[in-house]
């Protein structure tokens, strides 16, 4: 392992460090405005986006004083609606996820498609227990289209099931159709030929008689 490595994986435990005493430490934000509902994002302060992003990724500890200073800050998106819980999914970083929320971020239905097709099943579970809302369709063609474990893609199936969303059919629903199936190949066709009543059947049928010569070779030996 080189310098360069040792130094990023100090820094990742000191961060790791950060975000669990901003876990831990409530936000004084109690006589502050009520949040936005869930998936309100304000994507045109881009740049409140960025100051947030930082914060979150290399110093969780002034989040607090950050938001108490600027309440709003939370809801702050790019351009393309994204806000930065929505990245931290892409990422992966459930201590971050845990975090925003804490502190009233919304949490926008694209970052649960995207954490499903990247295999995210611990950004997964959490955003369901988050109560993000779930667009079934997207993200069953989301599990469905990646090229996923199939171990991880019944992982993550069974934490949608748990909330009731069933993102791959029942083995009870997919079974009676192939049942069907195989029936209908052991029906008759009634364009394929099927074998006379009369046509012997040669592995039941007495074996031939030996030849003519056989025969004499017999009665002379007698």
């Amino acid at each position: 392992m080189n310098t360069q490595c040792v130094i990023s994986l100090i820094k990742r435990i000191e961060l790791d460090h950060l975000l669990d005493l901003a876990l831990n430490s409530a936000p004084d934000l109690h006589n502050e405005p009520p949040l936005p509902p869930c998936g309100c994002i304000r994507p045109e302060h881009e740049y409140a986006f960025g100051r947030l992003f930082d914060a979150v990724r290399f110093q969780p500890h002034r989040l607090n004083q950050l938001l108490a200073a600027e309440r709003n800050l939370v809801t702050a998106g790019n351009g393309l609606g994204e806000n930065v819980l929505h990245w931290m999914a892409v990422e992966n970083r459930v201590q971050e996820i845990e975090l925003l929320r804490g502190l009233g971020s919304p949490i926008p239905a694209p970052a649960l498609v995207e954490a499903v097709e990247m295999g995210h099943a611990e950004t997964v579970i959490l955003l369901l227990e988050l109560g993000v809302e779930v667009d079934r369709q997207a993200c069953r063609i989301a599990l469905m289209e990646n090229d996923l474990a199939p171990s991880k893609r019944s992982l993550i199936d069974r934490y949608f099931r748990q909330f009731g969303h069933h993102l791959i059919d029942q083995p009870d629903v997919v079974r009676p159709q192939r049942m069907h199936r195989r029936q209908k190949r052991r029906e008759p066709h009634p364009y394929r030929r099927q074998p006379l009543a009369t046509q012997p059947n040669r592995r039941l049928s007495p074996r031939r008689p030996a030849n003519q010569l056989l025969q004499q070779l017999r009665a002379m030996g007698d």
